[in-house]
Order: C-alpha cells, then structure tokens, then sequence
C-alpha cells in the first residue's frame, strides 16, 4: 500500500518536472520566435555569426602575412657551425708537423640592412694537435670578426630594400582596403536581399487578401445559383479566379522561400526566422525617406570618388607598380658589391692565454673586396624590360577596371533611379485609378449593371497594379544597394547607418 503511494507520488513529480521543463522550453521557442526579423536584428547576426567578418579578418591577415614576410629577412639572426677533424698519418718528411687533430667552432649575429648592406658579427676559434718529431704542438686560434657586404650598383643605398619594403606595405593596406568593402558588401548584399522579401510579403499580403475577396465571392455566387440568380459558368468562372489566386500565392511564396535560402548563405541564423516574425512595413514610406539620398546621387554629374572607398586604390595601384618596377633589376643584370672585414687573432697553445692575445686590438687586421658580374648576353636586360613593362600593364589595367566600375555604376544610377522614380509615380497613379474603378464595377456588379468576368478583370488589373508597384519600389532600393555597395560613404542615412567605411 505504501509502495503504491509512494510510486504515485513519484510519477506526479515527475510529470510536474516534466511539465515544467516543456513550459520553459516552449516560452524559449516561443520568445525566440517571436523576434522581430529587422534590418537591425540581421546586421547584428552577420556580425556575430556571418562569414563576411571571417572573410574580411582572413583578407586582413593575408595583407598583414606579406608585410610581415617581407620583413623577416631584415630580422637579426644567430648562427653557428662546428667541425671536427683526426688523422692517424704521418708527415711526409721529419720537419714538417702532422696534423693529428683539429676542430673548431664559430658563432656569430647576422642582419641584412634596408640600406643595401648585410653585416655579420662573430666570434670563431680553431684548436689543433700537430706531432712532430720535438713532440706534440697545441695551438689555440680564437678570432673576433666583423663582416660588411654592401651593393654598389643594383641596391645601392637600400633602392631595392626601400622598393620591397614599399610594395608589402601597400599589398597589406589593398587587402585591408579590400576587405573592409568586402565586409560592406555582404551587409549591403543582405540588406537587398532583406528588402526583397519585404516587398514580396507585401505582395502576399495583397494575395492572401485578394484570395479573401475570390472566396466571398464564390460563396456569393453559390448563393446566387441556388436562388437561380446566376448560371453555372459564372460558378466556374468564380471556382477558377479563386484556384488561380491561390497559385499566384504559391509563386509568390516561392519566391521568398527562395529569397530566404540566399539570405541563409549570408546569415545563418535566417534558419530561425519564419513569416510571423516579419514587421510591417510601409514600403511607401520607405520609398518616401531615401529622398535625401537621391539628392545627393543626383547632385553628382560627374563620379563622387570622395564617396567610395576604392578611391584610394587609384593611388596605390600607382605605387606598387613603381615599386615593381625598380624591383625589376633584383638578382639581374650588372651588379658591384664591396666586402669588407674587420678581425682580431690570437694564437696561442693556451685556451686562455689565446682568447687574451685576440683580445689585444693592436694585433687586429682588416681586408676589402670587390666583386663584379656582369652578363654576357641580352637576356637579362630584356627581362628586365619585360617584367617593367608588366608592371606598366598591370597598373593600368587596375586603373581602368576602377575607372569603368565607379563611372559605370554612377551613370547607371543617374538614369536608372529618375526612369525607377518615374515608374513609380505612374504606377501609383495607375493603382488609385484603378482602385476606384473596382469599386465602381463592385457597385454596378451589386446592382446586376456588369457580369461577374468584367468585376474579375477589373480585380486582377488592380492586383496586377499593386504588385507592380511594389516590384518597381523593390527595383528601386535595389538600384541604391548596388550604388551604395560601391559608393560606401554616400552621406545619407540609410546608406551610412549600417556602411563599413574603410580608415
């Protein structure tokens, strides 16, 4: 009995732990749901979970990865080497020592300068073991020594160094460049592709409200057949405008679930996003407050440079192809270096006694070279010509590139967003007329003036209206997306509340 008691007890806790758990979790689902799908809400989840940050930290990195490349073989460096020798053969003759054994070792700092020079700074000592016929002889040879190699000709004064050193710093401030306008560009591609599906459930509303209409309608016209106040066809006529309304529906809704899925690829987080969380929105309104924008679109004639950040890359583009071009000669044609050494020796059986006399300034010595090469044929020189002449191409090329892409989208916005803007008037105006009209066939239709096609048609020229109005107004805040994915900094508000703008 007791048992029976307490395994009912037990069961009740644990439906009630059971029940509270579902409640928690639901109200979790429930308030995740209930999210508002904003523009503010899908740029702050491309930030936190999207790939364009990734993508533009990588580009970041991969500029930050050259510079720093071109900087290690600047950097100081240790070194060492050691050998050892033994050899069990005698002299050839009795005044002449044998080596029996020998090694030594050598340790030293190295660093190439940007000043066309490299230097070495060391410390080396070699120990033998020589036999003779007086006996063994020891002999400890430590040397201090300093090593200067400096071009004359190719990279004299760092020219080639300077050059380097030049081209990684723009190649990093490119990818940076880059890489923030990338970052801006997925945003501005998302915030398009956020637009269209505002459009397009506007247009669903005015479906789903349309196929309301169609359904009445057809429930009017049941009635009316009954009662032997309408034929058959007109039936059919009515099941046939509703069945065609819901398939325009279906279009519609496939199209956004389209919208979504290029969206996801963007922002993975759209994954929990559904129709009841989107806002309503008065597009017309929208439409209304981008005005300032169009003033400051309109009011350029020519190409605003100052309002993109790719402006900047007509400079460097310039830069890099004079760095290149000097780095053209590295490793050909003539050069001249000049070698010189500073070093003090000791030499002594004694290890200690050794390392004193090296220590000794006054027994140092010092020695010069000079070496020359010089190519015998014409390779090297039109190599030379060629890579420069690369150089050339390959700024202006870019040059260009930027030229078409900035003059290109301008002129495009100039003529596209009055033709848009036209459009929109007139098909505002249209949809008012024709609403009206709607309305006045629905009076006559009531009173038995007009059959039941012409109160359809009517209906679907209205809704044909009302959709192509809202497409136009979609093609319109497409056409500023792609103008403000290229011109950044156009100083708007709607442009400049979500645009990453490169320092």
């Amino acid at each position: 009995m007791f048992s029976n008691k307490f395994t009912t007890k037990k069961n009740l806790n644990l439906r009630f732990m059971t029940l509270i758990v579902c409640f928690f979790l639901t109200s979790s689902t429930w308030a995740q749901s209930q999210e508002t799908f904003s523009e503010k809400w899908l740029i702050e989840n491309i930030n936190k979970n999207g790939l364009a940050p990734l993508s533009a930290e990588q580009m970041d990195l991969s500029g930050e990865e050259i510079a720093l490349s071109s900087q290690v073989p600047y950097s100081y460096q240790m070194g060492g080497s050691g050998q050892i020798f033994r050899s069990n053969s005698d002299a050839s003759n009795s005044f002449q020592p044998a080596v029996r054994n020998s090694h030594g070792w050598d340790v030293y700092a190295s660093k190439a300068w940007t000043i066309g020079m490299t230097s070495k700074l060391g410390i080396k000592n070699d120990y033998s073991k020589l036999k003779s016929s007086s006996g063994d002889i020891l002999s400890h040879s430590p040397t201090y020594y300093l090593q200067i190699q400096a071009s004359l000709f190719q990279n004299l004064f760092g020219k080639l160094d300077r050059a380097l050193q030049e081209q990684s710093q723009f190649a990093k401030t490119t990818y940076k460049l880059k890489a923030q306008m990338a970052e801006h560009q997925s945003i501005t591609a998302a915030r398009t592709l956020y637009w269209s599906i505002m459009a397009n459930n506007i247009s669903i509303s005015l479906s789903k409200s349309l196929i309301e209409t169609s359904k009445q309608q057809l429930k009017e016209m049941n009635r009316r057949y009954k009662s032997g106040a309408a034929e058959k066809a007109d039936v059919y006529l009515s099941e046939a405008q509703v069945s065609q309304r819901e398939a325009a529906l279906l279009g519609l809704q496939l199209k956004e679930q389209g919208y979504l899925r290029e969206l996801r690829l963007i922002v993975p987080a759209i994954g929990n996003i559904g129709r009841e969380n989107f806002p309503t929105i008065n597009i017309e309104n929208v439409i209304a407050n981008v005005s300032e924008c169009i003033v400051q679109i309109s009011s350029h004639k020519e190409t605003p440079r100052q309002y993109t950040s790719y402006a900047a890359l007509f400079e460097i583009y310039k830069k890099i192809s004079a760095a290149e071009s000097s780095l053209a000669r590295k490793g050909l044609g003539p050069e001249v270096s000049l070698g010189l050494q500073v070093a003090s020796k000791g030499v002594d059986p004694t290890f200690n006694d050794a390392f004193s006399e090296a220590s000794d300034l006054n027994k140092g010595s010092w020695g010069a070279s000079l070496g020359v090469t010089v190519p015998l044929d014409g390779s090297s020189s039109k190599l030379i010509r060629t890579k420069k002449r690369l150089a050339e191409i390959n700024e202006l090329k870019q040059h260009r590139e930027l030229e078409l892409l900035l003059n290109g989208t301008h002129e495009s916005a100039l003529t596209s967003i009055q033709y848009l803007l036209g459009s929109i008037r007139t098909l505002d105006s249209s949809s008012k007329a024709l609403g009206n009209r709607v309305e006045a066939v629905q009076k006559k239709y009531r009173q038995g003036r007009v059959d039941f096609l012409s109160l359809v048609q009517e209906q679907d020229q209205l809704f044909n209206a009302d959709i192509g109005l809202t497409e136009s107004r979609l093609l319109f805040l497409r056409e500023l997306f792609n103008y403000f994915s290229i011109f950044n900094k156009t100083p708007c508000d709607f442009n400049l509340e979500y645009a990453k703008i490169a320092i």
